[in-house]
C-alpha cells in the first residue's frame, strides 16, 4: 500500500520534469513580460512549478487506494481465520468479523483512504470511514461493529507477508 502526502518531499520530485517545466515556463514569462530578467523569470517559473507540484500531491492524497478483492482474497481469508481465533469467546466480535467479511466478499473492490481508513459503503447507502474508529451507532455505543472489523481484516491482509 502506498502512503499519500500533501507536501512535496525532495526525494519525491522528478527533477528532470521539474527543470523542463520550469525552463519552459520561464521562457514564456520572459517573452510575455517586457523588462523582466531571465533570472526573475526563472525564479517566478520555479515558484509556479513548485506550487503545481504541491497541488498535484494534494490531489493524489485525496484519492483512495483501490484494491481488487480477488487479488487479495487469499490473504483476506487468512486474516479472517486469525481474527476469529483472536476473538474466540467474544461472540459480538466474531459476529462483527463475519459480517464485515461477508460485506468484503460482496464487493468487487476495496477502497482505503489516505488515512488508512477503509471506505465502507453500507447496504443502507451510508458511507463509513473505519480505521479503529467508526461513525456508526454500534461504535458510538461502545460495541464491536462490522465496519471496524472489515477495516482490520483489510489492514491485516494488506500487511501480510
Amino acid at each position: 500500500m502506498h502512503t499519500n502526502s500533501t507536501t512535496v518531499r525532495l526525494a519525491d520530485v522528478n527533477w528532470s520534469r521539474f527543470v523542463r517545466e520550469a525552463e519552459a515556463l520561464a521562457r514564456q514569462i520572459e517573452a510575455a513580460t517586457p523588462g523582466i530578467t531571465a533570472r526573475e523569470a526563472g525564479d517566478c517559473a520555479a515558484q509556479q512549478v513548485e506550487a503545481n507540484y504541491r497541488a498535484e500531491c494534494a490531489a493524489q492524497a485525496a484519492l483512495p487506494t483501490v484494491y481488487a478483492v480477488p487479488a487479495i482474497l487469499d490473504k483476506l481469508v487468512s486474516a479472517v481465520d486469525a481474527a476469529r481465533q483472536a476473538a474466540a469467546g467474544n461472540s459480538r466480535w466474531v459476529n462483527a468479523i463475519n459480517a464485515g467479511f461477508d460485506h468484503l466478499l460482496q464487493a468487487e473492490v476495496i477502497e482505503v483512504d489516505a488515512h488508512d481508513a477503509l471506505i465502507y459503503r453500507s447496504e443502507s447507502g451510508a458511507t463509513y470511514y473505519a480505521n479503529g474508529v467508526c461513525q456508526c451507532v454500534a461504535f458510538a455505543q461502545g460495541q464491536p461493529c462490522k465496519h471496524r472489523a472489515a477495516s482490520k481484516l483489510v489492514k491485516n491482509a494488506l500487511h501480510a507477508a
